[in-house]
């Protein structure tokens, strides 16, 4: 039994499950099937390796920003930075706090906590070009170019959205991004498609990237099914109906838990209680089901995966076991494929892979001309993933002829598996 089946079928799911009465519980069971868990060492290491590699192709030095929640003014944030105001406004001064408690709230630490330590590990190891949260004295002084701001999740976009706002409301930062002095990057571990496009949208455009796509109800089902769900996540709600919220803070619906919590974008019914009603994730805690989180793609997920997509000879095929993981994945991403969307990131949540493994797997597709330009599956790609469903149909494999030669697949033979140095990089 693999992590994920352990998550399942830990006592406090099945506890929870048992909450719900008749046929809803296949629907709940189905939702939690479909959420990614990500374990620890998945967030440090994925957020980390995505920053070191983006930090290694800028080649300058930038400036490292912890995303936290920030107090509003009818609706708006505070400058980030202190300026002057006279004209020319200038600023000046120290930068942000990477952790700050809320005023009337309590002294509690969020994930910007977990994300502020990553910062400083990224900052020790590379100091001649990065810096954490400077101010604009050291900005100008070392002429830095990047302001990356780095989260743990991207749900709704407000809070980042808030974030960018309260340094696009500092006229140096204005200027400099004007004059092509300043560029703003996001990163997260994940994010919904919704979030991201809000935030791309912003004044200063920044690009956004993610370790991992994430899975909704919205993305993760047919569309009837989503309904059913989110009629499910209503009528259980224990802060009471409602159509937007009960799936969570604006209406995302995320399937996402991290060891270190679970987001608000989540079904309420996942984090929420009342009198009748106890939740999974008490108070947005994983810490007691969190334990099983899975640390790697497993082949019981495998399995999953290819029961989602419903490729059930596959999935009953002996085939299957015979194949070396890297082949797994790479049949994931092709069948992925076939059935749509093609964006990389969608790929992602439907795969459960990475995105850059997601995007490694895609370049080699194309390399084989299975895959074109625009990843839709070329003739070759549909002929050889339909050879691929007949040799698991019939439960052959062949010897491999020369192990060394890469795995380039042909219709008029059985599959090769991926030798070592045709691998992706980071695997």
């Amino acid at each position: 039994m693999d992590d994920q089946s352990s998550f399942l079928n830990a006592e406090q799911t099945l506890g929870w499950l048992g909450q719900f009465c008749g046929s809803d519980q296949v629907y709940a069971r189905q939702m939690l099937e479909r959420m990614l868990l990500v374990s620890e060492h998945a967030f440090r290491d994925g957020l980390r390796t995505l920053l070191a590699d983006r930090l290694q192709v800028i080649g300058e030095e930038a400036a490292l920003y912890a995303e936290r929640e920030l107090i509003l003014n009818c609706g708006r944030p505070a400058p980030l930075f202190k300026q002057s105001h006279k004209r020319p406004c200038r600023a000046y001064g120290s930068g942000p706090q990477p952790v700050q408690a809320m005023r009337n709230k309590n002294s509690e630490v969020g994930s910007e906590g977990l994300v502020a330590q990553l910062i400083t590990e990224i900052i020790r190891t590379n100091r001649k070009k990065t810096m954490s949260h400077p101010g604009p004295d050291i900005i100008r002084k070392r002429r830095i170019r990047w302001f990356l701001i780095v989260a743990d999740f991207i749900g709704s976009g407000n809070r980042c959205w808030h974030y960018l706002d309260a340094a696009w409301q500092v006229r140096s930062v204005r200027s400099w991004w004007s004059l092509g002095l300043l560029h703003f990057e996001v990163f997260a571990f994940s994010g919904t498609e919704k979030g991201r496009s809000r935030i791309e949208s912003h004044h200063c455009r920044p690009n956004v990237h993610l370790v991992q796509g994430c899975p909704t109800i919205d993305n993760s089902f047919p569309r009837e099914c989503a309904k059913t769900l989110h009629s499910l996540c209503m009528k259980y709600d224990p802060c009471g109906v409602d159509p937007v919220q009960s799936l969570g803070y604006g209406g995302s619906g995320a399937l996402i838990a991290f060891a270190h919590g679970i987001p608000n974008n989540a079904p309420r019914i996942l984090y929420k209680k009342n009198s009748t009603w106890l939740p999974l994730f008490p108070s947005r805690v994983t810490a007691a089901p969190g334990r099983g989180f899975p640390r790697d793609l497993t082949e019981e997920q495998i399995r999953n995966k290819l029961a989602q997509m419903r490729e059930r000879r596959l999935l009953s095929s002996a085939w299957l076991l015979g194949v070396s993981p890297n082949t797994q994945r790479l049949l994931l991403v092709l069948i992925a494929l076939s059935k749509g969307p093609r964006r990389i990131e969608a790929l992602s949540y439907r795969t459960g892979l990475t995105i850059p493994e997601v995007a490694n797997y895609v370049q080699e597709a194309e390399a084989a001309g299975w895959v074109d330009s625009q990843n839709r599956l070329t003739d070759k790609g549909k002929a050889e993933l339909a050879h691929l469903r007949s040799s698991a149909e019939q439960n052959t494999i062949e010897e491999l002829v020369d192990p060394s030669q890469p795995y380039y697949p042909s219709m008029l033979r059985a599959p090769r598996e991926i030798s070592s140095s045709r691998r992706p990089k980071g695997r």
